[in-house]
């Protein structure tokens, strides 16, 4: 399995992948390649977001304080991602 790990992330959404569950995604550079990408969260495991993924996503109430946590906590930081859905 092709994985890849988050090393800085910039921003933040909250993505509904099912009308009911929601989790957060995460717009990230991993250390596979250059740039930033969305990643979703689909319960355990993060992928990189498909355009049906990037349609499901809003921002948060407190968008501004909910990312400076992220940042301030680097809890995405040093993530393992997979690169393909089963």
């Amino acid at each position: 399995m092709k994985t890849e790990k988050i090393i800085k992330v910039k921003n933040i959404m909250c993505h509904c992948y099912d009308g009911t569950q929601c989790e957060t995604a995460i717009y990230a550079q991993s250390d596979s390649r250059p740039g930033y990408r969305w990643y979703v969260g689909y319960g355990a495991d993060y992928l990189p977001a498909s355009k049906g993924d990037i349609d499901n996503m809003s921002e948060y109430t407190y968008q501004a304080a909910a990312l400076a946590d992220v940042l301030e906590s680097g809890a995405y930081v040093g993530m393992v991602v997979r690169m393909y859905r089963r």
